[in-house]
């Protein structure tokens, strides 16, 4: 069967099959109405006839539709294992079991706010209603669910489908941990705004059914989703340690969880300054209300973050880390933002600075008394929080490039580093051309106004941090030239394939660190040597093992680690 066929099969399957489920909830919950409510018989049978007629003809029409396209795929499969049609059905396979997860994940929230919902008596016969349909969603497609576990189970997954069940494993439990912060962050942002609000009332009176609404609107969240993220995450990935779509993941949710940290931090930052430096709200509730909203963030991103930066931790050393692709582009990334945070700050208090010297001067120019809290404070959190971010993760690159010659070439250094010089140099321009321009007008006969001596000290101030920035990065990448450049044959970058059982994984990130380039890996099928992956190379082996990749006389290169050595074959 040619590929071109078989993604035709595969596609009408896959759409015939999600037909059928859809009109089988349908039908079921349509059904099972009138028992629930029997005035639904008298009072809506034309909608009831209709959505009964309208379940019945989808079922009726995809699933014979669907049985006959997946019989045709799976006779098939037993004519040949042919590479295409493997990585096809595991595709397949892993897609079907992914939308049904998913769809388990929703109802399996529903139905859970439902049952709490009903007892308290919110809205309970469309409380009934909806444990009714979400039990209909939850017994289609986990019939579904549990049909096809099995035959992915049954797939010998060669490196192409390993991938595609990573894929599988990290986005359903990236849903199930977004969906876990989610209502822990939602959870906490209601309790703390209705007690800093409402205080003891939150929990009596009144207050009793909002805290019950909120209990059922995002508890369920909390279970569901913590659960769906167990499962995935620590059940099902937990022998995955050191492969690359693994590290992204991590190194993604260690940004989401940092990004959130940082806000609920600075939120709290700029608040605190606020009240340090002299303002005051009309009342002790309105000036911490703010907290309801900056304490999820800080707590939830700051648990995430730490979670996976000890999980991250426990699997790679802080070398694996810098060395891998992800975790260098993290670094890299993290430094830039806190860099931008860093100099934006340090501009701005320049700016304020700046600006207070000249109003001494000119008396008469000025602004509303106070004018100077807020932008005092905000310019502190962007500096204050800016600065450990940048140094905390530039000191490691730098240590990282120094141990490594190799890591001076790498595409995120280079990225990082002309960029900060491209938009440094491109905010001295604006900015002095900006200066230049009001003082021409100044000369020319301007009046000297708060608008015009205010646009231009702040052009000043970015000035003068852009062009700092671009004196130190300007050394640093002449410094990074200046290291022995690879000449000769390790100019050529090389396409390096790397074939190795499984346990040799964590020998990747040393490999590619040594070479200055990323490897694409083989895994095999049945490891040489047994269970084990023998000794593991020592550093000398592994930089000789670079040594022999670069002499070799090809830009295509086969690495073979066995377990008691490796050989390289260059090949066209």
């Amino acid at each position: 069967m040619s590929t071109v066929r078989r993604l035709y099969f595969f596609t009408v399957a896959f759409v015939a099959l999600h037909v059928a489920a859809i009109g089988a909830v349908n039908l079921l919950s349509t059904l099972v109405r009138p028992l629930v409510e029997p005035q639904a018989l008298l009072g809506d049978s034309d909608f009831l006839r209709d959505q009964v007629a309208f379940g019945i003809s989808q079922v009726v029409v995809a699933f014979p539709i669907w049985l006959v396209h997946w019989l045709a795929l799976q006779r098939a499969a037993l004519q040949g294992p042919e590479d295409a049609q493997s990585r096809l059905q595991a595709f397949f396979l892993h897609l079907v079991l992914a939308a049904a997860a998913l769809v388990g994940l929703f109802q399996s929230i529903f139905l859970l706010r439902s049952l709490l919902s009903y007892p308290l008596g919110l809205g309970a016969p469309a409380a009934l209603l909806a444990i009714i349909r979400a039990l209909g969603w939850l017994a289609v497609y986990g019939a579904i669910w549990a049909y096809h576990r099995p035959l992915a189970g049954r797939l010998d997954l060669r490196p192409g489908e390993r991938t595609i069940w990573r894929w599988y494993v990290y986005v359903l439990s990236g849903f199930g941990l977004g969906m876990f912060a989610y209502g822990v962050g939602s959870l906490l942002h209601h309790e703390l705004d209705y007690l800093l609000t409402q205080g003891h009332t939150a929990l009596i009176g009144s207050g009793r059914a909002a805290f019950a609404r909120h209990l059922t609107s995002h508890v369920p969240e909390v279970l569901v989703g913590g659960l769906w993220w167990l499962f995935f995450w620590r059940h099902t990935a937990v022998s995955d340690a050191g492969a690359r779509l693994r590290q992204v993941y991590v190194f993604l949710a260690l940004s989401i969880g940092l990004a959130g940290a940082l806000f609920g931090l600075s939120w709290v930052l700029y608040e605190g300054l606020r009240f340090l430096f002299g303002y005051r709200a009309a009342s002790g509730v309105e000036q911490a209300h703010f907290l309801a909203s900056a304490l999820p963030f800080l707590l939830v991103g700051g648990a995430l973050w730490g979670y996976h930066q000890r999980a991250l931790a426990a699997e790679t050393s802080d070398d694996q880390r810098l060395a891998a692709a992800p975790g260098r582009i993290y670094f890299y990334f993290v430094a830039a933002v806190g860099l931008l945070l860093l100099a934006v700050g340090l501009a701005n208090l320049l700016d304020i600075f700046l600006e207070f010297a000249f109003r001494q001067v000119f008396l008469e120019i000025g602004a509303g008394v106070g004018w100077w809290r807020d932008q005092l404070s905000r310019a502190l959190v962007e500096a204050l929080v800016g600065l450990p971010l940048w140094w905390t993760h530039w000191l490691g690159v730098q240590r990282a490039a120094v141990a490594r010659p190799g890591e001076r070439q790498t595409l995120p250094r280079r990225l990082y580093l002309y960029g900060v010089l491209l938009v440094s140099v491109l905010v001295v321009l604006l900015s002095m051309g900006v200066v230049l321009y009001e003082l021409l007008r100044m000369l020319l006969g301007e009046p000297l106004t708060h608008r015009l001596l205010g646009g231009m000290l702040s052009a000043l101030g970015y000035a003068l941090i852009a062009g700092m920035l671009v004196g130190y990065h300007w050394q640093v990448a002449r410094a990074d030239l200046g290291v022995a450049a690879p000449s000769g044959p390790r100019a050529v970058r090389k396409r390096v394939l790397v074939l190795l059982a499984p346990q040799q994984r964590p020998l990747v990130p040393d490999l590619e660190a040594a070479l200055g380039v990323s490897v694409e890996v083989l895994e095999q099928v049945a490891p040489a040597g047994g269970e084990t992956a023998g000794k593991a190379p020592s550093p000398e082996e592994i930089q000789a093992l670079a040594e022999a990749v670069h002499q070799a006389p090809s830009d295509r290169v086969l690495v073979f680690l066995r377990p008691d050595g490796a050989e390289v074959y260059p090949f066209k």
